[in-house]
C-alpha cells in the first residue's frame, strides 16, 4: 500500500508498506496471546469457582473459546511469515508489475490505486 495515505479503515492502518503490513499482522498475531492468556484464565476460574455441571459446562465453552483465538493468533502468525517469504525475491520490475495490476484492478473497482512499496 501507499506511504502516502493515513487513516484508519477496518481496523487496519491505511498507508501501509508491504513490510509495515507484515509487522502489523505479527503484532495482531501477538495482541491474541494475551485474549488468549485471559481466556484460558475466564475457563480456570469457572472450573474452580462454580464446580458442578455449570462450571465445567461453561469452562469447556471457553476451552473451545481459547481454541479458536489460538487458531486466529497462528492464522495471522503464518499470513505474516508467508507475505514476508514472498516478499524476499522480489524486484523492482516485479514490484513495478504488480503496481501496474494495482492500477488495473483501481480502474476496475473505481478505486484509487495504491503503490506497492516493500
Amino acid at each position: 500500500m501507499s506511504e502516502e495515505a493515513a487513516g484508519q479503515e477496518a481496523g487496519l492502518r491505511v498507508g501501509l508498506t508491504v513490510t509495515g503490513l507484515v509487522e502489523e499482522l505479527r503484532t495482531k498475531s501477538s495482541e491474541f496471546d494475551d485474549v488468549l492468556t485471559r481466556a484460558k484464565g475466564i475457563g480456570e476460574g469457572a472450573h474452580a469457582v462454580w464446580g458442578g455441571i455449570t462450571g465445567r459446562t461453561f469452562g469447556s465453552l471457553q476451552d473451545k473459546s481459547a481454541q479458536h483465538i489460538m487458531e486466529i493468533r497462528d492464522s495471522l502468525a503464518a499470513m505474516a511469515d508467508l507475505l514476508d517469504d514472498s516478499l524476499q525475491g522480489l524486484s523492482e520490475g516485479e514490484l513495478e508489475q504488480l503496481n501496474q495490476l494495482r492500477r488495473v484492478e483501481g480502474g476496475l473497482d473505481d478505486v484509487t490505486p495504491t503503490t506497492i512499496k516493500i
